[in-house]
């Protein structure tokens, strides 16, 4: 075997030219697909680090919902419960073990005078004990502990918050840390590696749910946490050992049913029998909990597949350029193989000898190909907006190497058996023969080797075709029109109410730091918003309109928002009709609204809707509208304009947190750096959250868009270098295969430019039926990513005859050189053995 392994070694050294293309596209194509396969193991497969995470299940029930609610990166809508549910579910589990409850909030968090804005999650006192989890330092809750009403302010903090901010001091157990105005007492440290079921956030502490009373974490929105129409609640529970998921939702069906009948049906007030069936007979459903929960894992679904598929386009892209430079290293060979052959070796022998060479092709193409897949890895995590990042890691890992491995070993062995068996298949005699000469090939083995090269011109057509398609639709969605100028315009949030401010204070600091912020130099206008545009934050608010006929099943939910005066001269939103807010719309006056085009048509209100009269809490229309502006985006680029009404920020009574825009000229850098300093001024334990220029937060709200355009754009490249160097391999060895051939025909009286032509000709038969493959592929697979497409067809003709024009210039340089040289054989050289 020794031998063997130094025979086989020394055989690739004495070739290291060709042996170091073959690991360099091994490399290439592994490194791409283990980066992405990881990328997609840790946001769609990877469990969560707690006990038994395969018995996780998350609570779900799709169907209407009247009233509040509020749903966040943690879980859709239909994943929110109220807080009287989860305790009836929780009383009632069936055959669950047990159910839990949490939510996530902001948090400012103040400790030895140093203040920092982060994330809180509200937890039920069995959350961690029902996950299994054992505390690194202190203690976790204890099941009954703290009820509603309590005085028990305690708190848990994060392990990455606790070694960043406490130093992993053991010490600070008892101390008290100061969050959103409360002094908590920490009695504990979460275990290591743990955050939350959703991976994709970071929570610095975790707090009891009943907490959300005392510290306002919902009320200031005028809820009432006691309301069975108040839903922002996620729940989710453990099965018992034996049971499984449909065992476990027949078995609390029953109950939730009965709760939906006999105790919420009677409070759906004003509704259709219509609903009220739809209502009564929603189901409770348990998805599997084993790798969190969180809405990235729906939305992130579809691109990532699609990047996967892409990847794996390359990877076969590679496999078959290393099959080709394989067959070109065996046809080498083919004497030496037939002289031992010959002179007594066994197929299985040479068979294995072939297979020590192949398989340290592959190991060593498996381990260069770890820092290209740690290349795309964190190229894919600095393209993803901050605070999404989460537990996604972007270092190499055991998995990795060994994805890595495997990904290789199934490469080599995809691409250099059959180069191995067709060389096992010579005739000794015949090559022998042909030892005073060139050897010539088969009109098999040219026609396998014009396959190969057939192959991937398709996948490199399909590439650029997919690469292109998604490119466009990411300038599409560049080029939308937003309805409003947000070039030159910065924007950040505060949140003082969660520094313990009053609602009172909350305003004056609003209206002080808005009209300073006007003052400052090189500031044109600057205005402020409850909801911060573009950043995938959605409110709406159910209106009654004065002479509009509603019916039960009419759907009066709108969007909202609450702005500042200047507001839509600051992002030159065009005010149709009536007037914009100022100041004076404020508390103690009438109540004035602004609506948009959108809200107009929609509700059919024609030409005289300034004046008219609206609500949207449910009593009587006691709102105004006074102004009338044009559609503008609310809270993601891709979206429709929608209806949408605005009310006054100053009129809005429980406002603790804002988004102030600045409209500047000159220097973004100077422009935040005032703005640092003007709130420092102000209040410097005050954090400023999100301080960025509004086109950067527009870029992030489509970032899975930039993702797939950059990455396919760059596989398609690759997969296009690889092609072009697979095809002057194939054809470079050609010529040396039919050199004899050629000379013959110069002998004969060809010209050089017949020749050359003949050549061509071969080359651009191969690539017109690889281009019609590709382009067939191409269509499948731009169908299959219909909807991430943004203004675009997969058929679009543009990108798919710019694709074939590009690949065909590749194509022509890689054929023309070898076309050139073979025309300029000289017949006396090339016939000298004869």
């Amino acid at each position: 075997m020794m031998t063997d392994i130094k025979f086989s070694i020394r055989g690739l050294l004495r070739r290291q030219g060709l042996a170091a293309v073959i690991v360099l596209t091994l490399a290439l194509g592994i490194g791409v697909n283990s980066g992405i396969f990881s990328l997609f193991y840790q946001i769609l497969l990877q469990p969560v680090p707690v006990h038994d995470p395969g018995s996780l299940v998350i609570l779900e029930s799709p169907g209407p919902k009247s009233g509040s609610s509020s749903s966040n990166s943690s879980g859709s809508s239909d994943q929110i419960f109220s807080l009287p549910m989860y305790r009836d579910l929780r009383e009632n589990p069936g055959s669950l073990e047990g159910i839990a409850g949490y939510r996530s909030i902001g948090a400012n968090l103040s400790w030895q005078g140093n203040t920092r804005s982060g994330s809180a999650l509200m937890v039920s006192d069995n959350y961690f004990s029902l996950l299994g989890l054992v505390p690194a330092a202190g203690r976790l809750f204890i099941e009954g502990e703290v009820e509603q009403g309590s005085d028990l302010n305690v708190a848990i903090l994060n392990y990455a918050y606790w070694v960043e901010e406490f130093n992993a001091d053991p010490e600070v157990i008892g101390e008290a840390l100061m969050m959103n105005g409360e002094l908590m007492t920490i009695i504990g440290v979460a275990p290591r590696g743990f955050n939350d079921l959703n991976p994709f956030v970071t929570n610095e502490v975790y707090v009891p749910l009943v907490l959300a009373y005392e510290m306002d974490a919902f009320t200031s929105w005028g809820w009432n946490l006691d309301s069975r129409t108040t839903y922002w609640v996620y729940l989710f529970g453990r099965l018992s050992p034996g049971s499984n998921i449909d065992s476990a939702v027949a078995s609390i069906n029953p109950f939730y049913q009965s709760v939906l009948r006999e105790v919420e049906a009677p409070l759906q007030e004003g509704v259709s029998d219509d609903y009220l069936q739809r209502f009564v007979a929603k189901e409770l459903m348990l998805l599997p909990g084993r790798s969190g929960q969180t809405s990235l894992h729906s939305a992130a679904e579809e691109p990532m597949q699609m990047l996967v598929a892409v990847s794996l386009l390359v990877l076969l892209v590679a496999c078959v350029n290393v099959a080709n430079l394989l067959l070109a290293f065996g046809a080498r060979e083919r004497g030496e193989i037939a002289v031992r052959t010959a002179l007594g070796a066994s197929y299985k022998h040479i068979f294995s000898r072939r297979m020590v060479q192949i398989t340290a092709l592959g190991l060593v193409g498996a381990l260069c190909s770890i820092p290209i897949a740690l290349i795309v890895m964190n190229l894919f995590l600095m393209m993803i907006p901050v605070g999404l990042g989460g537990s996604l890691d972007g270092g190499m890992h055991l998995q990795m190497l060994v994805l890595a491995l495997v990904v290789a070993f199934a490469a080599i062995m995809i691409a250099g058996l059959i180069p191995i068996l067709q060389a096992l298949k010579v005739s000794p005699m015949a090559v022998i023969r042909d030892q005073n000469g060139q050897a010539g090939s088969s009109a098999k083995d040219l026609r396998f080797r014009s396959a190969l090269v057939v192959t991937q011109i398709a996948f490199s057509v399909c590439l650029l075709i997919v690469a292109g398609l998604f490119s466009r639709s990411l300038s599409n969605i560049d080029q939308q029109d937003l309805g409003m100028e947000i070039e030159q315009l910065m924007t950040f949030q505060i949140s003082p109410e969660q520094n313990g401010y009053s609602f009172e204070n909350s305003q004056t600091l609003f209206q002080t730091l808005e009209e300073q912020l006007k003052a400052l130099p090189g500031v044109e206008s600057a205005s402020l918003s409850l909801v911060q545009l573009l950043s995938d934050s959605n409110w709406t608010s159910g209106v009654s309109i004065e002479g509009y006929d509603e019916t039960p099943d009419s759907d009066m939910g709108v969007a909202y928002n609450a702005v500042g005066a200047d507001f839509f001269d600051t992002f030159s939103i065009p005010v149709l009709a009536g007037r914009s807010f100022s100041m004076s719309d404020s508390l103690g006056r009438p109540q004035v609204g602004i609506v948009n085009q959108a809200f107009v048509e929609r509700f059919d209100l024609g030409d005289d809707v300034i004046g008219r009269r609206f609500s949207f809490d449910g009593d009587e229309p006691d709102t105004e509208i006074i102004g009338l502006v044009a559609d503008a985006a609310y809270s993601n680029l891709k979206a429709d304009k929608i209806a949408q009404f605005y009310r006054s920020f100053h009129q809005f009574e429980n406002a603790g947190t804002a988004a102030f825009y600045v409209r500047y000229t000159g220097d973004s850098d100077l422009i935040a750096d005032s703005i640092r300093g003007l709130v420092n001024s102000l209040d410097s334990n005050l954090p400023i959250d999100d301080l960025s220029e509004v086109p950067f937060v527009a870029r992030e709200n489509v970032f899975f868009d930039r993702l797939i355009s950059t990455l396919a754009m760059l596989f398609a490249v690759l997969a296009t270098v690889l092609a072009a160097i697979g095809l002057y391999g194939v054809l470079t060895f050609m010529l040396a295969q039919r050199t004899r051939e050629f000379g013959l025909r110069a002998a004969l009286g060809a010209a050089p430019e017949s020749i050359r032509t003949m050549v061509l000709l071969h080359v651009a038969k191969l690539a017109l039926i690889g281009t019609v493959i590709g382009v067939v592929l191409a269509v499948f697979l731009g169908r299959a990513a219909e909807s991430l497409l943004f203004g675009i067809q997969p058929m679009d003709p543009l990108i798919i005859g710019s694709a074939v024009v590009i690949l065909g210039l590749v194509i022509s340089f890689s054929g023309y050189l070898p076309a050139r040289k073979a025309a300029r054989i000289d017949p006396i050289e090339a016939l000298r053995y004869e």
